[in-house]
């Protein structure tokens, strides 16, 4: 089966591209802050309630072989313009099965893709996170 990709809506009045303005990771949550590419003063947290089981930020530019494959694969409204995505049938979680000889299996991950200006991160949870803006 091959990889899909999601977009995510987590909150309403979602738009555009955001910047990745810190990541906090403490014993007993991972955060995520986003800021608007337009209006910086906007800003969106996101809150798994305990440490994240797989983590990659990785410089855009650096996954210029995984964007080419997402421009080949799908249809510009679905990642243009976009931060918050989703992916089933990933190809991160196939390879912690493989690593964990499938004991990643058993808790029912998900793998969230984020999309910003200048990274792009991976995160694998068995949990929704909590997503709230910032005013």
């Amino acid at each position: 089966m091959s990889e899909k990709l999601i977009r995510w809506e987590p909150v309403k009045e979602l738009k555009g591209i955001y910047y990745l303005d810190s990541t906090a990771d403490t014993a007993s949550s991972f955060e995520l802050v986003f800021s608007d590419a337009i209006d910086e003063n906007k800003q969106l947290q996101v809150k798994f309630s305990s440490r994240v089981k797989g983590f990659r930020s990785t410089y855009e530019t650096f996954r210029e072989r995984s964007l080419l494959d997402f421009y080949k694969k799908y249809d510009k409204s679905v990642y243009q313009d976009w931060t918050f995505f989703k992916l089933a049938n990933s190809e991160y979680l196939a390879w912690l099965s493989d690593q964990s000889q499938g004991e990643s299996e058993k808790w029912n991950l998900t793998h969230y893709l984020f999309t910003t200006m200048e990274f792009i991160l991976d995160i694998v949870h068995n949990e929704e996170p909590v997503v709230q803006w910032l005013f």
